[in-house]
């Protein structure tokens, strides 16, 4: 039951700041290349991912939201 209320609560924050989105994501959404996300992460122009799984990167959209150009 306990854990239950954590993944709630997990999700909930998660929705909270806006769900979560791959670099493929947030290219399509903000109208920009693939390859031109990469080139900001390479840079360090982006955080940290919130979660990585394997070579996936998955984004918080409010950590990143501010970047959009």
């Amino acid at each position: 039951m306990e854990e239950e209320k954590t993944v709630t609560a997990a999700l909930a924050a998660i929705e909270e700041a806006g769900g979560l989105a791959s670099p493929a994501d947030l290219a399509r959404e903000w109208g920009v290349t693939h390859q031109a996300i990469e080139k900001r992460i390479r840079a360090g122009a982006f955080p940290e991912p919130a979660v990585r799984a394997g070579r996936m990167r998955l984004y918080l959209r409010a950590q990143v939201s501010h970047l959009r150009r």
